[in-house]
Parts: structure tokens; C-alpha cells; sequence
């Protein structure tokens, strides 16, 4: 253990340094107040000091008072070393704050007793320093557990509430799909005749199938959420699956977006087949979605190391930081109301975490967004 001895006298000085060097202590040793309080003030400084009342620069009270008054330093373990003798002259010293004293001329059985005393106060102290940072520790994990418990119970009680609103919405858009497909194959029969009922429900039939597939995307979504992974696994070609996402996701884009498909060879992966294809599909969704007039969608795939990637790119209205905090929250959405519910994304997490993939998101305002996937290698053999 290091203890600073700060003595001016120096037969004094050399007496201390004997004993405590015999008694196995490393010593910095010095008769200057101001200096003292520079090795004090070191980040290696010692932990226990014997400061003389009585030294030019600064006084041992002084010290004290400057060393309790560095608040964001180790605690120091102080004696004063002092041959006043009167009761008020060691109250004011400890006042000062020293945590001890030993009168001039000193016993050295006595001094050795002492330095053990502050040795043992100094060893509790930092076992309750260290006790206190693994408590503090320990509670940063509690309240982790506690805050992801409690995450866990929201999905939970969001993915019965899903799995009741697929169910609601799914019996009467069947219903309602059935008669509009009938009007639709009927039309073309319908007789000409003046008037506008004929092109009215030429206008109209486009975009009611539209909100229809757009019901039922919801639809799938809420129960794919709702369900969770009940598909078998499988070893898959990322590249087959994006092509068939991409033809499955053509007619739901429509005109509002090109997409350039740049697919490398890539490597196998293990997974769902139709929740491979839906996270391709409603990436290129939210892609498409993103942009306020008819753009491009990059779509791509590469081998990375251990996996392959897929990539979807847009140059849409991007997102801010706030809103790519809540990004992959169930029920989130940035689009104006009436054209998503904030599945999608919250869908895709779900997908690529339960593959044992990730998925990084660069957006920023203005600028569009780029959604990156990477799923594993498939296991060899």
C-alpha cells in the first residue's frame, strides 16, 4: 500500500520513513504542503496520508480541507501528525478532516496501529465501492429484464388483438372480394346503353379491388404477426425467392414504382419460403410507398460473410431519427392516415430476427432509405 508522508522537520522525517519502509508500506515521501497536495491530486495518488500540522505552503488542517473538498476523488484516509496538544487544536483538525491523529514525539506501536485502522477502513471502503457498482449493475439488468418483460406482454396482448382483427376482417373481404371479382367478370357483358352507370363502375371497380388487395395485405400481415413462424424450415435460393416476391408484389405497385433488380449469385439460406417472399414483398411496399411521385425502387442481393444480403433502396421522402427509433414497433407508421397501419415493418423485424437475421436501416429526411437484410449461410450437410 502507498502512503504519503508530508513532514517538514527532517529527523522526523527519516524516523517515519524507516518504519513504515521496514513495515512493508511504498512511500512518497515529501516536507512541502503544496507539493503534497499535488500527489494527492494525481490519479495514482495514495490512498492514506500522514500530514504534519505545521509545513510551509500548506498547513496539514488546510489539506484536509482542500483534499474533502475534491469530491470526484478516492477517498483518503488522513492522520495528522501534530504536537499540539490542546483538546480545541485536534477538534479543529478533525473538523478539518482528518480522520485521525497521533501526537509528537510519536510511539511507533501506536502510528503502527493506526495506519492498520485506516488500512482496514480503506479495504471496507472499496469493497462497498465495488459492492454498490455491482448492486447498481445488477438493477441496470432488473430493470432491462424488466422493461423487455414488459415489451414481451405488450406483443402478446398486440398479437391476440391482431390474430381477432384478421379474423374479423378476413370472413366479410372474402364476401365482398367474391362479388366485386363476379362484377368484374360480368362487365364486359353488360349491354351498352347511355348514360354513365357503365363508365362509373369502370372508374370505380379498379380502385375497389385495390383497397380490397390492400384489406387483405393487412390481412396477411395481422395474421402473419399474430401467428409467428409456424412454416417448416427449408434450405432456400434468396434470388428465386426476390423473383417470386417480385412478381407477387408487381401488381400491387402498379405504376407507382420501377424496380431495378441487380442479383448476384449468393449463397444458400434456411427459412420459410412465404416469409422470405413477404419480407421482399413488403419492403418493396414500404419502398413504394415512401414516394410521392412514380420512382425508382433498387432491389438487390450479394453474398456477405456467412450469409447473403438483400437490399432495398429508395429515394422517398426518408425518415428522421425519431421516427427510425419507433421504426419496427407494431402499429408505427409515418405514411398519412388511411394508408397503413404499421405492420409491415414490425411484420419484416419479426421475420428476419426469427431467421436469425438482421436488418439495418440508413434514412435520412428527403433522401430516401436503404433496408438492408442479411440472413445466414444454411448449415452444411
Amino acid at each position: 500500500m502507498r502512503i504519503l508522508i508530508a513532514e517538514d522537520d527532517p529527523a522526523t522525517r527519516r524516523i517515519l520513513t524507516s518504519r513504515l519502509s521496514k513495515w512493508g508500506y511504498e512511500l512518497v515521501v515529501t516536507g512541502d504542503g503544496k507539493k503534497a497536495w499535488e500527489v494527492l491530486q494525481a490519479e495514482d495518488g495514495p490512498r492514506l496520508a500522514i500530514l504534519d500540522w505545521m509545513m510551509p505552503g500548506l498547513d496539514g488542517a488546510e489539506l484536509c480541507r482542500r483534499v474533502r473538498a475534491s469530491a470526484d476523488r478516492p477517498y483518503v484516509y488522513i492522520i495528522l501528525l501534530t504536537a499540539l496538544q490542546r483538546e480545541e487544536d485536534i477538534v479543529r483538525g478533525m473538523e478539518a478532516g482528518a480522520d485521525d491523529y497521533v501526537s509528537k514525539p510519536f510511539h511507533p506501536d501506536e502510528l503502527r496501529v493506526r495506519l492498520r485502522a485506516g488500512k482496514r477502513i480503506l479495504d471496507l471502503e472499496t469493497e462497498l465501492t465495488a459492492t454498490i457498482a455491482t448492486l447498481r449493475s445488477e438493477r441496470a439488468k432488473l430493470e432491462a429484464a424488466q422493461q423487455t418483460l414488459v415489451q414481451q406482454q405488450k406483443l402478446a396482448g398486440i398479437g391476440v388483438l391482431a390474430a381477432g382483427i384478421s379474423h374479423e376482417i378476413s370472413n366479410p373481404m372474402s364476401i365482398v372480394t367474391s362479388y366485386v371479382r363476379e362484377l368484374a367478370r360480368e362487365l364486359p357483358t353488360l349491354p351498352e346503353r347511355p348514360g354513365a352507370m357503365r363508365e362509373y363502375v369502370e372508374d370505380v371497380l379498379p380502385a375497389a379491388l385495390d383497397g380490397i388487395a390492400r384489406v387483405n395485405r393487412i390481412v396477411a400481415d395481422l395474421r402473419g404477426f399474430a401467428e409467428g413462424g409456424l412454416e417448416a424450415m427449408e434450405e432456400l435460393d434468396l434470388n428465386c425467392e426476390v423473383e417470386a416476391a417480385l412478381r407477387l408484389a408487381r401488381g400491387h405497385l402498379g405504376e407507382r414504382c420501377a424496380v431495378e433488380p441487380f442479383l448476384e449469385k449468393v449463397p444458400p439460406i434456411t427459412g420459410c419460403r412465404h416469409e422470405i417472399e413477404r419480407v421482399v414483398v413488403n419492403l418493396l411496399l414500404n419502398a413504394a410507398e415512401s414516394m410521392e411521385r412514380c420512382g425508382v425502387v433498387r432491389l438487390a442481393t450479394r453474398a456477405r460473410e456467412g450469409g447473403a444480403e438483400l437490399e432495398v433502396a429508395d429515394r422517398g421522402m426518408g425518415m428522421a431519427p425519431e421516427a427510425m427509433a419507433h421504426l419496427f414497433e407494431p402499429f408505427f407508421t409515418t405514411k398519412p392516415p388511411g394508408r397503413g397501419v404499421g405492420l409491415g415493418l414490425s411484420v419484416v423485424h419479426q421475420i428476419v430476427d426469427r431467421h436469425g437475421g438482421r436488418i439495418l436501416v440508413d434514412s435520412h429526411p428527403g433522401k430516401g432509405s436503404t433496408f438492408t437484410v442479411w440472413l445466414p449461410r444454411a448449415a452444411a450437410g
